[in-house]
């Protein structure tokens, strides 16, 4: 996967969306092609499906990224993991429909102070697809580094999910360390926020963060004014270098760890599994 992450990195967004559908027709993956256009800006998901059926489960991954980063971690890394999953989708119990998108449009391309408006394949998505029978949707952000896993934003409500408690089961089962955080969208936000928005609570995002940086994203997060600094002018006193290499020139396939990439496939291809280990799915 490693591979996959410096093909994509630097790349434009065309030139991404090009090298993937490259990929799945070299491996004979059937997909779909959603354009979309919005405010000027002109877009494609890609949409892979195990059967005919709307999807139930989806996990979902961003392909662009900001402009001047070369985006190996945002979110190449999350890419490649799908691109993996992609090749075993039709190996899946045809019972439970799983969606697997690279989303395009993610990032913001409006931006006013610590304001954000982006997600447009996401919502693109929802135009065309009635969110009443997705029971669940990972999204995943940041793959390429650490062995820490952080679900967010997740609640209360998120918790009584059966989405939660799938994934939740597979961390336990497979002794992975993991916590959970309630972030604001208006500090970070992501594509399962355009899902969340239409009534699916099953929708979070999942990253790989490095463990002893862990405790230092608990103390920022807790923190108004130190977020508000950071993401106004990259000031304050965070340390992470995860966060700081983020929509940076710094976020290059040096820093990505194929031990990490295998970490987030292992988790999305239990999870997967255990969501078609009956026809019905697994009970909420």
């Amino acid at each position: 996967m490693f591979e996959w992450v410096k093909a994509l990195e630097g790349k434009t967004t065309t030139r991404k969306r090009d090298f993937l559908m490259a990929f799945l027709r070299e491996n004979a993956i059937p997909f779909r092609v959603q354009a979309f256009a919005r405010l000027g800006y002109r877009g494609a998901n890609l949409i892979v499906s195990s059967g005919p059926a709307h999807p139930a489960v989806l996990v979902t991954a961003h392909y662009d990224s900001v402009p001047g980063s070369p985006g190996a971690n945002d979110n190449a890394s999350s890419v490649a993991v799908l691109m993996k999953l992609s090749q075993g989708i039709r190996s899946l119990p045809k019972e439970l429909t799983v969606g697997i998108i690279f989303m395009d449009g993610e990032e913001a391309r409006l931006r006013v102070g610590p304001f954000r408006w982006g997600c447009w394949g996401s919502q693109a998505y929802l135009r065309e697809h009635s969110p009443e029978d997705v029971r669940a949707v990972y999204n995943l952000e940041w793959c390429g580094e650490g062995d820490f896993v952080a679900l967010w934003p997740v609640d209360r409500g998120v918790k009584q999910t059966a989405a939660f408690k799938v994934l939740e089961k597979v961390l336990l089962d497979r002794g992975y360390p993991y916590d959970t955080a309630t972030v604001s969208r208006l500090v970070v936000s992501s594509d399962h926020c355009s899902f969340r928005s239409r009534g699916i609570p099953g929708a979070f995002a999942l990253s790989l963060l490095p463990r002893e940086e862990v405790e230092l994203l608990r103390r920022f997060f807790a923190n108004r004014w130190e977020i508000l600094k950071f993401f106004l002018r990259r000031q304050g006193g965070l340390k992470c270098s995860l966060l700081q290499r983020l929509h940076s020139s710094q976020d290059r396939s040096e820093f990505i760890r194929e031990e990490s990439l295998e970490l987030a496939f292992d988790i999305m291809h239990q999870t997967l599994r255990v969501w078609c280990s009956s026809p019905s799915g697994p009970s909420a």
